[in-house]
């Protein structure tokens, strides 16, 4: 038998936010790159940033020697949509909501 145990963890939903309000459509990501190298380092991590040569950054954040890495795209599809969120914040709508942004988030 497997037990599951659920760890209390806390969303930054004012991060989600920013994240979704920065426009990082093609071409236009290394801000946001660099709005999250500064953004999600702390005292627990180290944050890589890596010049690809097209004027775009990659951005490693690592706990420890990583064991499994997950990677995602920092760019989104242009145009670039303002994000909506509904009353209660269930819902949020925009680009990147549920592709590259969601997956970082």
């Amino acid at each position: 038998m497997h037990k599951c145990v659920l760890t209390a963890f806390v969303m930054d939903i004012g991060l989600f936010r920013q994240m979704l309000d920065m426009d990082s459509t093609s071409g236009r990501e290394r801000e946001f790159a660099e709005f999250l190298a500064a953004r999600l380092q702390t005292e627990r991590n180290k944050v890589d940033t890596f010049e690809v040569g097209d004027g775009t950054l990659n951005v490693l954040i690592s706990w420890g020697e990583p064991e499994v890495v997950f990677c995602s795209h920092l760019d989104t599809v242009p145009p670039y949509i303002e994000p909506s969120f509904s009353e209660d914040g269930a819902v949020v709508c925009g680009r990147g909501t549920c592709d590259a942004k969601g997956q970082i988030f």
